[in-house]
């Protein structure tokens, strides 16, 4: 496990806060470009719990912690198709999918514009908000703002209004 710490700068590795794991992102897919894997690693042992081609995602273009349901909802390819993205929640601790959506950006991307150059990912979005114990309201594409069910994956509405891009967070 050190040397797969070895030379990680601050974008590739993530304490999750309050357990004892942390995110290790490796290779150049993250912001599009390449592929990338990421790692659940248990900080007590050293071991690697599972990761992204582990679970079935060719790459890795982003995740965000869904704290409240113990998960991380992750986005990429899981096909041949490197430009298809889908979007898959895992059980933190033991990667099992909990749902998967193969629809999500297919009419629109998750894009982020980062010097002048747009990047097919789900990392410098903003964070899905948890409007309930089981629901997260996301804006992640052109699509707008949408509701989730968190647990389950499905769309519970998609706002009528629609943007030139999804908004860069407000804060953070």
């Amino acid at each position: 496990a050190s040397e797969e710490m070895k030379g990680l700068d601050d974008e590739k590795f993530d304490i999750v806060e309050g357990t004892q794991f942390a995110l290790i992102s490796k290779g150049k897919g993250i912001l599009g470009g390449g592929k990338s894997v990421l790692i659940l690693l248990d900080l007590s042992t050293g071991k690697e719990m599972w990761n992204t081609q582990g679970v079935g995602m060719t790459s890795n273009n982003g995740y965000f912690l869904l704290a409240d349901i113990g998960a991380i909802l992750l986005c990429g390819p899981t096909g041949k198709n490197m430009n298809d993205r889908d979007v898959m929640v895992v059980d933190l601790e033991t990667g099992k999918e909990i749902w998967r959506n193969e629809e999500f950006f297919k009419k629109y991307k998750a894009e982020f514009v980062t010097a002048g150059k747009t990047k097919v990912t789900l990392k410098g979005n903003q964070s899905p908000v948890f409007d309930t114990e089981e629901t997260m309201i996301v804006f992640w594409s052109k699509e707008g703002l949408r509701k989730l069910n968190a647990k389950t994956g499905e769309i519970i509405w998609t706002t009528q209004v629609k943007c030139g891009e999804a908004p860069a967070p407000a804060y953070g």
